[in-house]
């Protein structure tokens, strides 16, 4: 009975030095960053950044001006600059607006800038969007997603599939294949590139372990 006292007391006292309640959302987490003080803005940052599994805890959908206020701000205050990716991974084509997106494409840092566009590619952002952060071959996920909507929607001919695939080569073999196949193709002609797709690079694939 007395470890259990214990045990329930440490908890208690952990949650009680967490500076922000799990299964938040986002929204309030940002406007928590956005208003804070120096010090509490600092004391918050760096305890998001210590452990990244917390963002796995919050919900909702970051709004388009929190977005664009915690990448205006994240130029001048570090600690921002830190969960910034983390806190954008909550967007969606709502969130991304032209000014954010514009905002992005712009910020002044390489390597930031490159981290925080591979942050939104994982979400449903609009295709240009998708397009122009392909365009960058910063990541592979911006690739597989626009993979998707060629072969899935009939608007894009399997010519546009060719085309996508010719200029992305190295991220070709980030696409699960057998998975676009099962989700179902409207062209019997983008059906079968693909097909000669899937066995093209599942061989390369078996060869490289071969050799390995």
């Amino acid at each position: 009975m007395r470890e259990k006292r214990i045990a329930a007391e440490m908890t208690d006292h952990a949650q009680q030095d967490m500076p922000i309640k799990e299964s938040e959302d986002i929204n309030i987490v940002a406007e928590r960053i956005i208003n804070a003080n120096t010090s509490e803005r600092k004391t918050l940052c760096n305890w998001l950044d210590e452990d990244w599994d917390v963002f796995d805890a919050f919900s909702g959908t970051l709004t388009e001006g929190n977005a664009f206020k915690l990448i205006k701000r994240s130029r001048y205050q570090r600690e921002i600059t830190l969960i910034l990716p983390h806190m954008l991974k909550f967007s969606d084509s709502h969130t991304i607006s032209e000014r954010v997106f514009s905002s992005l494409c712009r910020y002044p840092n390489k390597r930031r800038r490159n981290s925080l566009l591979i942050s939104i590619a994982h979400c449903p952002i609009s295709f240009y969007q998708l397009q122009e952060i392909c365009r960058r071959k910063i990541c592979v996920e911006a690739f597989a997603a626009l993979f998707d909507m060629y072969a899935a929607n009939d608007f894009f001919t399997v010519n546009d599939l060719r085309k996508l695939v010719a200029d992305n080569k190295r991220c070709v073999r980030s696409v699960n294949f057998y998975a676009v196949l099962e989700d179902g193709i409207v062209s019997g002609e983008k059906k079968a590139f693909v097909e000669m797709l899937e066995k093209q690079y599942s061989r390369t694939h078996r060869t490289e372990l071969w050799r390995k």
